[in-house]
């Protein structure tokens, strides 16, 4: 039976394609809605073993990075915003840009293996998490994937994020898969080295889990305690535009907004684009102002919003916050807009593509983007719009402007029952860990939540459900190390990458001079 497995074994990871598939698998079962994070401890170990023994690392990588991209947001090609066609191929084309970002660790990894064949394994972490952050920047900046993002569910483990971000957590992942495989491969050599991998494995989860345990169990000083209503109305992104139903869009809000238990309430919210009109200048306004007069509430809603610059007309995705007699009181525009789906990339400096039709929004990038002071000017609230949850730099630099509370309003429901809203409500828990801040969730179609800064769910409203809950939320004054720091973690990282690339550099430009020299001397 032994021998059996051995074989098998031996076929997998010999055959690349069948061991990357194996790999993906694995890995996409870590992250929501499956979430077996325990997985990603292992998952990582057939590729690591393609890239140490083939010389081509960044077909390697790339043919990797193209099938994890597919099975990771293959949810874009269910768009029911455009073509299904277009929402297919701009699936494809997301995950050929995103496999660069893998081939590029392949192919860094085999030019460290062709130089240090000794250090080319413990290279990786460094170079992996290089790329994973050098990529959450730019206009096609996307951390969705990162292999951190996987352990939501691993709650005390994931409680090192306030230490290290999100890279921190991806690179002991991918470190303990490289300890086990060298592990495995000292099998072959009368088990030498074993011990001290599996000590060092062990340590690696010990660490994190023993600093886990440590703050879940410390009571930390509460900055605020408010009481949220959060709205899930359940409306379809497309049935919701139709002129005929905006009043019944508006007294399904306003129903549910009015729920009995509304006087122990602080702050209302509504979900991205919640308002089927341009709010700020529209007659609908007057129904809003109502609720908030009517209430004494602050109520929190998202919708489009448009003014003129230049003489030409600009769109908004915008937030907007309400207080009773003073109408709006806090304004913030989203600032990174999705690429292909809001806004064409560089079409600020390229008129004519702004003329490409490919379903997307005509949105430019807000210049409102400062944190919401409300109730009286006592809470502070980091207002981010859908995917910009994703950015852990957004929401630590509102806490650095004193916020104490997240706020996401979000719409979803574009992408359906897929995998998509899953992964996507699983990030904000990512948020709340790393700052220590309550984060809430409100979502057009779900999913609903609002966390506690240590990242457990409270309340939350299920996928394609309309409903609402009433929550309690502290927040806490403690600032966190990631908060105060940042990618601390990462920025040394590809220091020491850089490092590694220079001494490869100079030992090249060296053998280089000795060849020149011997050249003379041979002349």
């Amino acid at each position: 039976m032994n021998n059996r497995l051995k074989s098998i074994s031996k076929f997998i990871l010999n055959h690349r394609f069948i061991s990357i598939f194996i790999s993906v698998i694995f890995i996409v079962l870590s992250f929501a809605p499956i979430n077996q994070y325990y997985l990603i401890f292992f998952s990582i170990i057939p590729l690591v073993h393609i890239l140490n023994n083939r010389k081509n690392g960044f077909f390697t990588g790339y043919f990797f990075g193209f099938v994890y991209s597919v099975f990771m947001i293959h949810w874009l090609a269910f768009n029911e915003g455009t073509h299904p066609i277009f929402a297919t191929i701009s699936m494809i084309l997301g995950s050929l840009y995103l496999a660069i970002n893998y081939g590029l660790i392949g192919l860094l990894f085999s030019f460290i293996k062709k130089y240090y064949p000794n250090i080319a394994l413990w290279s990786l972490p460094f170079l992996w998490i290089s790329v994973e952050f050098i990529r959450s920047y730019g206009v096609f900046g996307f951390p969705w994937i990162a292999l951190g993002n996987s352990q939501v569910k691993n709650l005390t483990f994931l409680q090192i994020v306030d230490f290290g971000g999100i890279y921190l957590v991806s690179f002991i992942i991918i470190l303990i898969n490289i300890l086990l495989y060298k592990a495995i491969l000292s099998t072959k050599n009368s088990y030498k080295n074993f011990n001290k991998y599996f000590i060092t494995i062990a340590l690696l989860i010990a660490i994190p889990y023993f600093y886990g345990i440590i703050v879940l169990n410390t009571n930390y000083k509460i900055s605020n305690e408010i009481t949220f209503r959060v709205i899930q109305p359940n409306y379809g992104s497309l049935e919701k535009w139709k002129i005929q139903n905006r009043k019944k869009v508006f007294r399904n809000l306003d129903s549910l907004s009015m729920q009995s238990g509304i006087d122990s309430i602080d702050v209302i919210v509504w979900p991205e684009s919640a308002t089927p009109v341009h709010i700020r200048k529209s007659k609908y306004r007057r129904i809003v102002e109502n609720i908030v007069n009517k209430t004494n509430k602050t109520l929190i809603l998202g919708s489009p919003d448009h003014f003129y610059k230049n003489k030409k007309i600009v769109f908004n995705n915008s937030l907007f916050a309400f207080e009773s007699k003073n109408g709006i009181i806090s304004e913030y525009d989203k600032t990174y807009l999705v690429p292909f789906g809001e806004y064409i990339p560089f079409s600020n400096k390229f008129e004519f593509l702004k003329k490409l039709n490919l379903g997307q929004s005509n949105f430019s990038p807000g210049e409102k983007n400062n944190p919401f002071t409300i109730l009286n000017n006592k809470v502070t609230l980091s207002p981010m719009i859908c995917y910009e949850s994703i950015f852990p730099q957004i929401s630590i630099n509102n806490v650095r402007k004193g916020a104490q509370y997240h706020i996401n309003a979000t719409n979803d429901s574009w992408f359906g029952n897929s995998f998509g809203p899953y992964q996507h409500a699983s990030q904000s828990i990512v948020r709340a860990v790393e700052s220590k801040r309550a984060f809430v969730r409100c979502a057009n179609t779900g999913i609903s939540m609002a966390i506690t800064p240590k990242g457990f769910v409270k309340e939350k409203i299920s996928l394609n459900k309309k409903g609402f809950f009433d929550v309690k939320l502290k927040t806490f004054s403690y600032t966190t190390i990631y908060t105060k720091f940042g990618n601390i973690f990462a920025i040394i990282c590809v220091i020491i990458s850089t490092i590694i690339f220079a001494f490869i550099f100079i030992e090249k430009l060296k053998q280089k001079i000795k060849n020149r020299q011997e050249m003379k001397t041979g002349n």
